[in-house]
């Protein structure tokens, strides 16, 4: 039996919907386990505010339990956050990051300070337009 590469089962499990919905659950609990330890939250304390038991709150966070948009939101409001769902398309990178209380705007401004290339885009078109006003 010949031996196949890690690249081949990689792209062979690809195209089972297991292995998609086990990639949500994973980044679905770690972020729990993020906010949780961020807030101070213990599995006893997470448990009181669901409504549930503690081993629920196991089950839940080693990717057992039924994950239902329901229950996702459940757990986010819990942890006094809100759930985003985001749609990619395949073989993206998406970067994503939290600016808490921000309005949109200063969220766009720390962006663009980050991103220099961005920023000369942004002066030429300044300049364009005040030679041309």
């Amino acid at each position: 039996m010949a031996s196949r590469s890690f690249s081949d089962l990689y792209r062979e499990a690809e195209k089972n919907l297991d292995f998609w919905v086990a990639g949500s659950v994973v980044d679905f609990t770690e972020n729990v386990s993020r906010l949780m330890k961020l807030r101070g939250v213990n599995r006893t304390e997470l448990a009181r505010r669901l409504g549930t038991s503690q081993a629920y709150v196991t089950k839940l966070l080693c990717g057992e339990a039924n994950f239902t948009l329901t229950t996702l939101v459940k757990v986010s409001l819990a942890l006094e956050s809100e759930l985003k769902l985001h749609l990619t398309p395949k073989n993206s990178v998406t970067r994503r990051f939290d600016v808490p209380g921000a309005s949109i705007a200063k969220a766009r401004a720390r962006v663009a300070m980050r991103n220099p290339a961005a920023n000369e885009v942004r002066g030429r078109a300044k300049r364009v337009k005040r030679r041309a006003g």
